[in-house]
């Protein structure tokens, strides 16, 4: 009767791995013998050279860096098939492990006792390796058992069982590198906990991924609600085409029918009906044969197997997918402190174009216009010394008095406010220099610019898109200082322009010099032809050249055109002494403002100048390194889907000839 039923399932589970072996990309039986494969050494050729761009440019940790060896050594050896399950502590991935391989009609008490012993230890570690052998054995990472199952496909089974949190890197290596991975899921938790849907999340685009629902009862009617939810669940997760297989088991149903089968209790005897019903409605058979079907018919002769091509075109596109997405990250980053220097810079420029429009900056021309009322003012006041004790008939007596006389009006009247008001002005660079110094503080001190790429706690990508750098941070800090210093040490910078073009009028060879030069020449011309005029009226009349009457007409008239003469010259050494103060000078005080303006304007932006031309120039070699890497990725993954292609094409041409058979 035993047999009988037994037979019944193994045609049962038969039916069951026929239609589970027509799947998508996605499903355990995916590869098949008769497909043509790409060569061998193609997939290799791949990982070592992903490898060797990510030894270089180390975008991953060093975890992914291991599998890919791992991976190029699977590919030129001989090596067993490995089945992963995962799960954590209540979703009864070990149990799993010991319905699937505590045979029931082939049973042996030494598999038993070292299942059960395999998770007694305190040290036990969250990955174990099972594999066969014919006299079990056990050390802390590995059990051994004399398996007839494993015997027969060759495989062995990496056990990873978790806590509450996610599984260890090295359990995520073993679950990459293994070629079907069996992911146990709780009834009471499904995708609820976090590290459930991590460990989803990291494996579901393997190629042969099995989500297993545990239930109580695996029978239809009982698991169809919960697995209803996990489907939804998975809907919600992936999109349609990237959802994993899922199957309903029960090992409390499978432990219960092996404990029927082979009593604990010695005085119980074996109830082969308690089994037939529990072991068969659990669905273990099910998933065994599944697993079997997948590894036995993916099995050559020749190394590496399909199934050791698949799983390595997996860590190949694992790898390029988290290569990807972690130097997006690094774009991104780059970017984002490009954007930070690009409005940085903006702002420096805003306020100070705002800076020197308060200063009264001409934006065309550059120069500093200064007040023409005050001009004005001091055009009248030489005016008026000019009518009055400067007057060109007081002249001959108050030459020597010109130049101390001008000088007093100027220094009085020549851009006095202005020259104060400038003062102030210096003091709203220092204040500009304190708002930039501000921004560009806060642009330095985002993680991209204060984390050291040094420090353990970075990821990978974060390190290479740091931007941190002692030199770069020394060097702007001591251009924060030496502006500091430039802007409190020099108060007068402006107002100095002032100062020193007012010094100019009345400086030896200035303007004044030149007045009183000009009038010193007047009045000797002028007194040397009215002393002529009188001598030569004075000799015609000692001579009787002429009548008394013309004598003195003549004398007088002379002295008038010297005098005319004076006030000629006069006039005319005031209006070059105007060009020379209110053309030349003038534009020589705005001209100057002009430049001093835009060196102080400077001197308030020069830290942050120097942070946005320094920073820039590290993000665009920064910046320039990824490029390139990305260029070799995008060639390694061109590579990859054409590696893909040449084995889609063959699949779908023998495809279309079953159909038309």
């Amino acid at each position: 009767m035993l047999r009988t039923r037994a037979r019944h399932a193994a045609c049962t589970c038969s039916r069951l791995s026929t239609s589970a072996s027509r799947l998508a990309r996605r499903s355990l039986s995916s590869t098949s013998t008769s497909s043509p494969q790409p060569r061998p050494s193609q997939p290799a050729l791949l990982l070592r050279d992903l490898r060797q761009l990510l030894g270089q440019y180390p975008l991953l940790d060093e975890a992914w860096n291991s599998r890919l060896e791992r991976a190029v050594a699977d590919l030129e050896r001989a090596r067993k098939a490995r089945i992963a399950v995962v799960g954590d502590q209540q979703s009864g991935a070990t149990e799993l492990v010991s319905a699937l391989l505590d045979d029931p009609l082939a049973s042996d008490a030494d598999v038993t006792v070292a299942l059960e012993a395999r998770r007694l230890g305190k040290d036990t570690p969250e990955a174990m390796v099972i594999s066969y052998s014919e006299e079990s054995n056990a050390t802390s990472s590995e059990v051994k058992v004399p398996s007839a199952w494993l015997r027969e496909i060759k495989a062995e089974i990496v056990e990873v069982q978790h806590g509450d949190v996610p599984p260890l890197e090295s359990s995520f290596s073993s679950l990459h590198l293994s070629d079907i991975v069996v992911l146990v899921l709780s009834d009471s938790s499904l995708l609820s906990s976090m590290p459930a849907q991590t460990v989803l999340y990291n494996l579901h685009q393997k190629p042969n991924l099995l989500v297993a629902l545990n239930c109580p009862d695996a029978t239809p009617s009982a698991s169809a609600s919960p697995l209803r939810t996990l489907e939804h669940q998975l809907k919600t997760l992936f999109p349609t085409d990237e959802e994993p297989r899922t199957i309903v088991i029960s090992t409390k149903q499978a432990l219960a029918g092996l404990e029927a089968l082979q009593p604990s209790e010695p005085d119980q005897p074996p109830s082969y009906d308690d089994f037939q019903h529990n072991y068969l409605a659990s669905q273990i058979p099910h998933i065994h044969q599944l697993l079997t079907t997948a590894i036995t018919s993916s099995s050559s002769a020749t190394v590496p197997t399909p199934l050791q091509i698949q799983t390595a075109a997996y860590v190949l596109s694992a790898a390029l997918h988290r290569a990807a997405f972690a130097g997006a990250q690094i774009a991104d980053s780059l970017a984002s402190a490009s954007s930070s220097l690009s409005a940085l810079s903006q702002q420096t420029d805003e306020h100070c174009a705002s800076l020197r429009t308060s200063l009264g900056v001409e934006p065309t021309t550059g120069l500093m216009c200064v007040p023409k009322d005050e001009l004005a003012g001091a055009a009248k006041a030489l005016d008026e010394l000019f009518l009055t004790r400067l007057a060109w008939y007081k002249l001959p007596y108050r030459v020597d008095d010109l130049a101390a006389e001008i000088a007093l009006v100027v220094e009085r009247t020549y851009l006095p406010r202005f020259e104060d008001s400038l003062v102030f002005a210096s003091g709203k660079a220092l204040s500009l220099a304190s708002v930039l110094g501000e921004k560009t503080d806060k642009v330095l001190s985002s993680p991209l610019f204060s984390l050291s790429p040094a420090s353990e706690a970075l990821s990978p990508s974060a390190k290479l898109a740091s931007l941190y750098s002692p030199t770069l941070l020394n060097v702007i800090d001591q251009a924060s200082r030496d502006a500091s210093t430039a802007l409190s040490s020099t108060p007068t910078s402006l107002s100095s322009a002032v100062t020193h073009r007012r010094n100019q009028i009345t400086s030896p060879g200035g303007p004044v010099e030149a007045l009183q030069r000009r009038a010193q020449k007047s009045i000797i011309q002028s007194s040397t032809l009215a002393l002529s005029s009188a001598g030569l009226a004075v000799a015609s009349e000692l001579t009787a050249f002429a009548e008394l009457g013309t004598n003195f007409g003549a004398g007088l008239l002379g002295v008038t055109i010297s005098c005319w003469w004076l006030q000629r010259g006069w006039e005319k050494a005031k209006k070059r002494f105007r060009k020379d103060v209110f053309e030349r000078i003038t534009g020589g005080v705005e001209e100057d403002l002009g430049v001093r303006a835009a060196r102080l304007t400077e001197r308030a932006a020069f830290k942050a100048r120097t942070t946005v031309a320094m920073a820039g120039e590290v993000v665009k070699r920064k910046q320039g390194e990824w490029e390139k890497v990305r260029r070799q990725l995008a060639e390694i993954e061109r590579r990859r889907k054409e590696m893909e292609g040449a084995k889609v094409a063959p699949e779908r041409t023998q495809g279309k000839k079953a159909a038309r058979a």
